[in-house]
């Protein structure tokens, strides 16, 4: 199982000197070293053996969001992802690192339904914009959607009722 941090940093409470040059350049985050320990920690708890590689981890207020290799090897281990959410103390989403825009934000707005997905092309370079229905209300808080989103993607989404 590998992490956005080295496996030195993911034994410690400390980031070696490498670690830490990732996260002045802004290539890791502080989130994804205390989520992996924590990762780690419940994997070594479970004696689970076999996990995916974990990519990017996101962190908002309301969740937080895993993109890994095989996502179906954490999903499959069901005690695994409620352990890492309990810890947490908030939901876990699990994705694929290939996953489409589109899929994600589905996920992330359920039960609400998405209408579509444009591209926007602006001054400032591209953005998304998601579409759903007038009235509906997400699971998440629409800010953490947009920072889960344009964290993941690199792209500034924007939310359109229709």
């Amino acid at each position: 199982m590998d992490f956005p941090i080295c496996s030195l940093c993911v034994e410690s409470e400390s980031l070696c000197e490498k670690c830490r040059k990732k996260l002045a350049d802004g290539s890791i985050t502080e989130s994804d070293a205390s989520i992996s320990r924590v990762v780690k920690k419940v994997y070594e708890k479970a004696r689970a053996t076999d996990g995916a590689d974990i990519k990017k981890i996101i962190e908002t207020n309301s969740f937080v969001l895993i993109a890994c290799t095989e996502p179906e090897k954490m999903i499959g281990n069901d005690m695994v992802v409620k352990q890492i959410s309990k810890e947490m103390g908030k939901p876990v989403k699990i994705i694929g690192d290939s996953a489409d825009v589109r899929g994600v934000v589905q996920m992330l707005i359920e039960p609400t339904v998405l209408i579509g997905i444009d591209i926007l092309y602006t001054e400032s370079g591209e953005k998304l914009r998601a579409r759903i229905p007038l009235g509906s209300g997400m699971a998440f808080h629409e800010a953490d959607v947009k920072a889960a989103v344009s964290g993941l993607f690199r792209k500034e989404i924007v939310f359109a009722r229709e």
